[in-house]
Parts: C-alpha cells; sequence; structure tokens
C-alpha cells in the first residue's frame, strides 16, 4: 500500500510530469526516435529530414479531445506532406529563386490559413515552413525520390498514429487509474469564416512581407542559409 500511495503521490494532479506539456513532448519524442532509428539503421541517414519534419506533426493537437485531434493531426500531416513534396520537386527540378520563393508564399498562405482554422497549436505553421525551406536544398537524385517519399510517408503514418493512440490507452486506463491523465481540455470551435476575416488577411501580408524580406536581406547579405 505504502509503494501504491508514494506512486499516486508522484502522478498526481499537481506533478508537472503529468502535465499535457510533458505528454505532448512524449509524443513528439517517440514519433521523431523511431523514424529516425530505422533511417540510420537503413543507411539513409541523408533523408533523416524528412523523418524529423514529418514526426513533428505530433506537436499538433495539444489538449485536444481525440475526436477534434484526428483533424488537427490529418490536417497537420497533409501540410507537411505538402510542403516537403513541394520543396523537394523544386530541388530536383533545380528551380530559380524567385520559383522557390513563390512557392514559399503558397506554404505561407496555405498553412497560415488551414493553422488558422484548426486553432492549432502552435498558432502558425513554422514547422511547414522549415519543411519547405530546407527540403529545397536537401540533395536528392531523382532516383532517391521514392525512397524519399517512403521515409516521409512512413514518418507521417506513424506520427499520426501516436497522435491518436492515446484514445485507447485513456479508455482502458483513464476509469482504473484516473490520475495517470490530464484532462483534455481544449476543445476548438472551428467556422471557415475565419477565413473571410480582414485579421487573417492582415496577418498572412505580414508573415508573407517578413518572410520574402528577410530571405531578400539574406541573398543580398551573401549569408550561407538564406532559408
Amino acid at each position: 500500500m505504502a509503494i501504491a500511495d508514494t506512486v499516486r503521490r508522484v502522478a498526481g494532479a499537481d506533478r508537472p510530469w503529468r502535465s499535457l506539456d510533458v505528454e505532448t513532448a512524449l509524443r513528439v519524442v517517440v514519433a521523431n526516435a523511431v523514424p529516425l532509428a530505422v533511417v540510420v539503421a537503413s543507411g539513409w541517414t541523408r533523408f533523416a529530414a524528412f523523418a524529423m519534419f514529418a514526426a513533428l506533426t505530433a506537436i499538433y493537437g495539444r489538449a485536444e479531445p481525440y475526436r477534434s485531434r484526428v483533424v488537427t493531426v490529418s490536417v497537420v500531416a497533409a501540410l507537411m506532406a505538402g510542403a516537403m513534396a513541394a520543396g523537394t520537386a523544386l530541388h530536383v527540378a533545380d528551380a530559380s529563386v524567385p520559383v522557390a520563393a513563390a512557392g514559399l508564399v503558397v506554404v505561407l498562405v496555405g498553412g497560415t490559413c488551414a493553422v488558422t482554422w484548426l486553432q492549432g497549436i502552435p498558432p502558425q505553421p513554422v514547422f511547414p515552413v522549415f519543411a519547405y525551406l530546407t527540403c529545397v536544398q536537401v540533395p536528392v537524385a531523382p532516383g532517391e525520390l521514392p525512397v524519399v517519399a517512403a521515409v516521409a510517408l512512413g514518418s507521417l503514418a506513424w506520427a499520426w498514429s501516436v497522435s491518436v493512440v492515446g484514445y485507447p490507452v485513456r479508455a482502458a486506463l483513464g476509469g482504473r487509474a484516473p490520475w495517470l491523465f490530464a484532462e483534455l481540455r481544449r476543445r476548438p470551435e472551428r467556422d471557415a469564416a475565419v477565413l473571410r476575416d480582414p485579421a487573417l488577411w492582415r496577418l498572412v501580408l505580414l508573415v508573407v512581407g517578413g518572410a520574402l524580406t528577410a530571405g531578400a536581406l539574406a541573398l543580398a547579405l551573401g549569408l550561407p542559409h538564406p532559408a
């Protein structure tokens, strides 16, 4: 009984390790660790960036009930897949800087609108943008595209699974050990009307303008990593 009481105290509601922040962090760790381990074991270390960015899908959906979280991580997974595919395609095509910048604008606009509609946390599409800009620069030969696709899509599927696997775990253990789990209180109210909100489009203009200005300055100064 003393051991059980100690476990309950350690896992009590006031303990930070049981918080939703830590739960989210653990999801991201697991979502990253397995794909990266597979990539390293397979000798595909050059493609680790694709596994890492895909796995970051698991950072979204914090504190959301699972019906809502499924929507969130599905949309984010689609954003990440599209961003990585676009960046890789432009690299393989040896696209010019203006074309790559145009692709960045598409990712910024689409990502900002999607994440705003989702009411996601983080509230901006920072990870799809990082993924796009990195994939524009990662060396990939046309013959390696099947491997890249397998790494990216496999990692996305794994991250999606890690994000929702808590549902059966909570269903099985929540009634018997409720002190193990923090309550999922965040319930986004999604409305497509937000896409017509002038405030959203002012934000889009600021984000796009900031990104293009920063990139132009980096190129003008000859910095080695303008992305």
